[in-house]
């Protein structure tokens, strides 16, 4: 099969191989036993190098990795069953191999968009431009095995509806300023989520559901009050005032720092609201026309 992945990919010093032990996909550096990353082209060797490692039975897989200097888009379908994703399957008519599993479809194509990479979330699919791997198998779908120039509207179009609710890349945090009293959204906080005076004061540890892990116990604590207040600067006060956050926490966490460590978990939750309203909304893909390029 690796007969069909094509030769422009073939001749970029772009290749690695990869494990896959329990689920888990290690990616290394052809020739050796070390680690490969996605963002360090050093790591990188010949598809030749790659395919020996493969061949002679020390690693499992092939595996591609896509850079800022080169032309191609990487699409990752993972449920290609789902009705927007075999909508981007059949307009994105290139280069398409079923992946390792044999269920996910993976696309590759020539392109461009404005924006970072989406990673898969819901449903799990991808765009990806650079830093990202793609295990390569060369099990090509039926007429799929020429990798084409695309239109950037169209990979724009997959990059909006993927930002729409259908990816889980972290927005930018909107800084709104404070409409609700601190009294106000505590009184609310206590009104609405039983555990909520109880975190105010740090008392986590005597619920399961955290399963003994203060982090756990800090995000869902931190998604209350992102549900109380829109102000993330509110949010903010009121975690690093409460029995949440103290000297030992903040010694613990000083590589992220307060703001670090609050903004990231703020991140997310925002992220996730943002892709649950979305999904109310039901946005799906627009493409400028319906029918394959």
């Amino acid at each position: 099969m690796f007969d069909h992945i094509p030769e422009e990919l073939k001749k970029l010093q772009q290749w690695v191989c990869f494990d896959v032990d329990g689920g888990r996909k290690v990616p290394y550096t052809p020739g050796t036993d070390s680690m490969a990353a996605s963002n360090r082209p050093r790591d990188w060797r010949s598809y030749r190098a790659a395919l020996k490692d493969v061949e002679s039975g020390k690693r499992q897989h092939l595996g591609f990795c896509f850079s800022s200097t080169d032309p191609y888009v990487f699409i990752d379908l993972d449920d290609p069953d789902d009705d927007d994703q075999k909508r981007v399957l059949e307009r994105i008519d290139s280069y398409a191999q079923r992946s390792v599993g044999g269920h996910g479809v993976h696309v590759i194509c020539q392109g461009n968009f404005n924006g970072s990479g989406k990673h898969p979330a819901f449903p799990a699919a991808g765009l990806f431009k650079e830093n990202r791997f793609c295990l390569t198998t060369g099990d090509v779908l039926e007429s799929r095995n020429t990798i084409k120039v695309v239109d950037d509207a169209d990979l724009q179009s997959i990059h909006t509806w993927l930002g729409g609710g259908h990816g889980h890349a972290e927005i930018e945090l909107v800084e709104y300023k404070s409409q609700i009293p601190d009294q106000t959204v505590f009184e609310m906080g206590c009104d609405r989520f039983l555990k909520f005076s109880e975190l105010c004061c740090g008392r986590w540890e005597q619920y399961e559901e955290y399963h003994n892990d203060h982090s756990s116990a800090d995000h869902a604590f931190i998604a209350m009050l992102c549900d109380l207040t829109e102000s993330n600067d509110q949010v903010r006060w009121f975690f690093g005032h409460s029995g949440m956050w103290n000297e030992e926490r903040a010694a613990k966490k000083a590589g992220h720092g307060f703001n670090g460590y609050v903004d990231r978990t703020i991140r997310k939750i925002r992220s996730s609201q943002a892709r649950e309203e979305a999904r109310n909304k039901r946005i799906h893909l627009d493409f400028s026309e319906d029918s394959p390029l």
